[in-house]
């Protein structure tokens, strides 16, 4: 029942933050028992993160595995290279979450974080709220988490909550075709604000493809990440939408894009 219950809980949040989760336990028999690992990061190179519950809530812990000293290198240079962006994917995780983040045993900002680097810590948490349902609020957590953590993993961040600003986007990633570096936290922000419906033609593609339904549903900037002359913040709320992945290549048809309302009208006619 409980193994359901979290490949359940996985489908989801991969679905809203875009990104694959594997979950593992030797027994299955409570939450505590599971493991969750982002996909690319397997044992015994990566890391996994472990909710556990409290008498106050449920709470994240980051494990990396034992020879995982490269990725902590990886995050090491991450926020050397981006300090700033990092420092305010960190400090923007808004109540009732909390993260706290340890270098060598000291909190982030402390000038010990000079040092090379040989330990990472990253806790969650989030206490109880009035449903007082462990699985909604280990969700919640995973939701805030995972994409937080790839972010800072890949080298790029600045999450916000809803209504804040969100993520730096639009630098041009070291690939030979001139990507341009999108944000995990933003998708969640914007689908969870949202919804995984898209906003042209009111496509939910769990009604049709169930759980792992949002997973295909794209989030499409209204102003187009090429079109921006240098990076920056982007609002999830303001600046970003869903649409179904028919309605965003259409979208892309012209430029600038049409827009969501201009799609809806060309489907009604």
């Amino acid at each position: 029942m409980q193994s359901h219950r979290v490949a359940e809980l996985i489908r989801r949040v991969s679905g809203v933050s875009g990104i694959s989760l594997s979950a593992v336990s030797k027994t299955g028999t409570t939450l505590e028992d599971f493991e969750f690992r982002i996909s690319g990061l397997e044992e015994p190179n990566g890391l996994s993160l472990k909710l556990f519950r409290t008498p106050l809530g449920v709470a994240g812990v980051i494990r990396f595995d034992l020879f995982s000293q490269d990725l902590i290198k990886k995050a090491e240079s991450s926020y050397r290279t981006n300090r700033d962006e990092v420092s305010a994917l960190f400090s923007s995780i808004t109540e009732p979450a909390t993260l706290t983040v340890r270098v060598n045993d000291s909190l982030l900002t402390e000038d010990a974080v000079e040092r090379t680097w040989n330990s990472l810590d990253l806790r969650w948490f989030f206490p109880d709220d009035d449903s007082n349902d462990e699985w909604e609020i280990a969700e919640r957590l995973l939701t805030s988490a995972i994409p937080t953590l790839f972010d800072f993993l890949t080298g790029f961040g600045t999450p916000a909550g809803p209504t804040t600003v969100g993520e730096v986007e639009g630098a041009v990633a070291a690939t030979s075709c001139g990507r341009y570096k999108r944000s995990a936290t933003n998708r969640a922000a914007c689908l969870k604000h949202f919804g995984a419906v898209c906003k042209a033609c009111g496509l939910k593609p769990e009604d049709s493809y169930g759980d792992e339904g949002p997973s295909i549903m794209h989030v499409h900037h209204l102003v187009p990440l090429s079109a921006m002359e240098s990076p920056k913040a982007l609002s999830p709320i303001e600046e970003l939408v869903p649409l179904c992945p028919n309605c965003h290549n259409f979208a892309h048809k012209k430029s600038p894009p049409y827009t969501p309302e201009e799609i809806r009208e060309r489907l009604a006619t």
